[in-house]
């Protein structure tokens, strides 16, 4: 891997993001598999839960991994809204990610909750601007969190 060490002061966000990357990585078990994920492991999605669109004109992959982690790769050059997975009772997806959110793609991570409260996707679909991605954790909500 080539990384021009000599401007990552500039490049602060993008070195911000792929720590958090990273990390995410490691705190995932379900990131860190080594087996093939089957259809039991991992769920395919579209705009509609469970409804992936595998044709040519689709720009768009959506995945879930259980409970624990839902990705989302907007490739069109247009907006598109995407239904979230139901989680059990308690449970919300946290974004983690939106690379169109702000210049180094982060929403709050649990180190920076105080400084930046979670984004709580509790309206059952996320907007997904264009050449974007998303990626979202399943939390436990906590009691005082909106």
């Amino acid at each position: 891997n080539y990384f021009q060490w000599d401007v990552a002061e500039e490049q602060a966000h993008l070195v911000r993001f792929f720590k958090r990357m990273i990390a995410l990585r490691q705190e995932k078990a379900c990131l860190r598999r080594r087996d093939w994920m089957d259809g039991e492991t991992i769920q395919w999605h579209g705009n509609k839960v469970l409804q992936p669109d595998w044709s040519d004109a689709s720009r768009l992959v959506c995945f879930s991994i259980g409970a624990d982690l839902y990705a989302a790769f907007n490739a069109s050059h247009e907006p598109t809204i995407v239904e979230l997975p139901v989680l059990e009772e308690g449970m919300s997806w946290a974004m983690v990610v939106d690379t169109a959110a702000d210049e180094d793609g982060l929403a709050s991570c649990a180190d920076d909750v105080e400084e930046n409260p979670r984004v709580y996707l509790d309206q059952g679909y996320v907007a997904l601007a264009p050449y974007s991605a998303i990626i979202a954790e399943g939390v436990q909500r906590r009691g005082k969190e909106k």
